[in-house]
């Protein structure tokens, strides 16, 4: 037994012994050569060190590299301030030479008044009697008014448009404006110069507003509108024939002035007027007809356009027996929205101007308390085929759906 105990123990661990003798030396062979430090080798610890010190090379080129930049974008920043500096400065020239040239335009057409005024001057001065010649002898006087004979001849040399160059409302202006119309009139008199200077006001101060230009059409539309219609009563066609006359009697004038221009319209709206007052010469010779006649073109004389004329003709068009009365009272109403073209229409497809219709016209002046907008819409929907609806029709048909006419009345 003790036998096979020590066998099994000889047999059984020596196996065992030699393989963990053959395991140290296989590492001892595996790990010849190689010395550790820790758990890192030597060889390792070398190829950090190698990599470690090629990435700061790397870091250094990079960081020269962004100080180049840094310095070239710091001489283009200072050549693109240089550069504006130059063309602020050359702005600055630029202005100066606009500057002096407006200057120079001034002072030109201020030494061409000038020059034009002194022979005005000349020529009043020519025309007005001598105090001497009064206490000089009779022979003297004879041979003055020989001269003064002789003036007008003087008086025909300095004709100049004064017009162009003198501006304002000042007395000299006025007396350039007078000398002007009077080319044209030789009736016409100073005040009403000075009438016409005073409507047109400061639009003279500037030359383009005190100069009529015949070649553009709306200059002569705005005339014929304005001036025709507001101040002589004409209706818009008989404006335009008129301010085509007088265009056609100033042709041979290069720069047109505005009071000589009004003053011709005046006096042809006059002209026309008068066959009417003529035709009662021939009736002395037949008594009874001529009178019947008379009575009868009576009221032509009275028919004098109306600025409202076009506002009834648009009211029409809805309702035929629309009251005069009621639409002047509307116009009254819209006051100084009817003189811009956008404030004069109402834009249906605009919400904010149909809720400003209905809280304002509709409640304040009509007193609706409900159904605005229903009223509104409604009043739309009847002008639809119209594209520009105009406020006063508005008004008006709003007034009569709302049976509210009396409001106007």
């Amino acid at each position: 037994m003790d036998n096979i105990i020590s066998y099994i123990l000889c047999f059984g661990l020596l196996p065992l012994f030699l393989m963990g003798l053959l395991g140290f030396l296989l590492g001892c062979w595996l790990c010849r050569g190689k010395k550790l430090v820790g758990d890192l080798s030597i060889e390792g610890e070398g190829q950090l060190r190698a990599e470690a010190d090629s990435l700061r090379a790397r870091i250094n080129d990079l960081e020269g590299g962004v100080k180049t930049r840094d310095g070239e974008i710091g001489d283009l920043k200072s050549k693109l301030a240089a550069g504006l500096a130059g063309a602020a400065a050359a702005t600055a020239v630029a202005t100066a030479g606009d500057k002096d040239d407006d200057e120079t335009y001034a002072l030109e057409w201020r030494n061409r008044y000038l020059a034009a005024r002194v022979k005005y001057l000349e020529g009043r001065i020519s025309e007005a009697p001598k105090p001497k010649a009064k206490k000089a002898v009779a022979k003297k006087r004879v041979v003055k008014k020989v001269v003064k004979k002789a003036a007008p001849k003087k008086k025909a040399a300095p004709k100049k448009n004064m017009s162009i160059i003198a501006r304002g409302t000042s007395k000299d202006a006025v007396d350039a404006y007078y000398a002007n119309a009077r080319k044209y009139d030789k009736t016409v008199s100073r005040k009403r110069i000075e009438e016409l200077t005073k409507y047109c006001g400061i639009s003279l101060n500037t030359r383009d507003a005190s100069l009529v230009a015949c070649s553009q059409e709306h200059e002569r539309v705005t005339i014929a509108k304005g001036y025709c219609a507001k101040k002589l009563g004409m209706n818009e066609a008989d404006g335009m024939k008129a301010v085509e006359a007088v265009c056609a009697k100033m042709k041979g004038e290069r720069f047109k002035s505005r009071v000589t221009f009004y003053h011709l319209l005046s006096k042809g709206a006059g002209k026309k007027k008068a066959p009417a007052k003529a035709a009662a010469k021939p009736a002395k010779a037949k008594a009874k007809p001529a009178k019947k006649a008379l009575a009868k073109k009576a009221p032509a004389k009275k028919a004098v356009a109306s600025p409202n004329d076009k506002y009834y003709a648009m009211v029409h068009k809805y309702d035929a027996k629309a009251s005069k009365s009621v639409i002047d009272n509307i116009v009254k109403y819209c006051g100084v929205a009817l003189r811009s073209r956008d404030a004069s229409l109402v834009a249906c497809s605009d919400e904010k101007e149909l809720d400003r219709i209905a809280k304002g016209f509709a409640v304040k002046k009509l007193g609706m308390k409900t159904g605005q907008a229903e009223l509104v819409a409604g009043v739309c929907k009847d002008m639809k085929a119209t594209r520009m609806k105009n406020r006063v029709t508005f008004y008006y048909l709003m007034a009569k759906k709302a049976r509210k006419m009396s409001v106007f009345k």
